[in-house]
């Protein structure tokens, strides 16, 4: 086996993973190592064609007209050849990490600025979830059968993967401590509170005060699109609990 083939098989590992991966920041993560092993499958290819040989200088043999150039253009098409496999090897990454990103159903609905979409592991219904983005913060709420929970990420931060850092949220009127679990780039905040989880289809934004930062979750459009995350979670309990109840194809 190849140093090239070796490369290849490592990099199918962690595509084989991201596939049941559903944590976004842990799907960055195994997504950069695959991408870093590629890039080696590339080097390698091209120390294929690379031979140092260390000896005394050859007389100098006369060519036949044209046979320099002719190993130039041997030499530019292997490149070619070389730089079109690679770029096929990441074309079929993304086409394989992008399908295990989609919803089982392939379908995506538009509440305001959120996007609700179901989630489902190894075909087993999960959750449902509402997100947008602001600015480069990451938000979704995801609804499943243990409740109600936020989860916030940014590519900027570098956090403790498994601490809990003790956080406030705040809605409206309502205040409340919780615990927010950390993966290096992501934290999942359970909402455990009933009347805060009921102040967040009023107010317009839920603050999240830690130690060093307040981050502003932005709840525009939110009454609505909550509205529609409790439908999606209801017709899919339904249809998990009921096999006589034929499942919505749309969250």
């Amino acid at each position: 086996m190849t140093q090239r083939d070796k490369y290849l098989l490592r990099a199918a590992e962690p595509i084989a993973k991201v596939q049941d991966e559903i944590d976004c920041a842990r799907k960055v993560e195994i997504e950069n190592s695959a991408r870093a092993y590629l890039r080696l499958v590339e080097q390698a290819e091209r120390n294929a064609h690379t031979d140092i040989v260390y000896e005394t200088r050859p007389k100098k043999i006369a060519t036949r007209p044209g046979s320099e150039q002719w190993a130039a253009r041997k030499f530019d098409r292997d490149k070619e050849q070389t730089m079109r496999t690679s770029f096929a090897l990441l074309f079929v990454f993304f086409l394989a990490t992008s399908a295990a990103a989609e919803p089982r159903d392939n379908q995506t609905i538009t509440v305001g600025p959120w996007a609700i979409a179901t989630n489902y592991k190894t075909d087993k219904f999960e959750s449902c979830i509402m997100s947008r983005a602001a600015g480069e913060l990451g938000i979704s709420f995801v609804r499943s059968q243990d409740g109600l929970l936020v989860l916030l990420d940014s590519q900027k931060w570098k956090l403790n993967r498994g601490k809990a850092y003790p956080v406030r949220l705040v809605a409206g009127s309502r205040t409340v401590d919780a615990q927010a679990l950390a993966e290096t780039k992501s934290v999942t905040i359970a909402l455990e509170d009933p009347r805060l989880v009921s102040k967040l289809r009023m107010a317009s934004v839920l603050e999240v005060r830690g130690d060093g930062a307040t981050l502003r979750v932005p709840l525009d459009g939110s009454a609505a699109a909550f509205d529609r995350l409790e439908t999606c979670f209801g017709k899919r309990e339904t249809a998990e609990t009921n096999p006589f109840v034929a499942p919505s194809r749309k969250p």
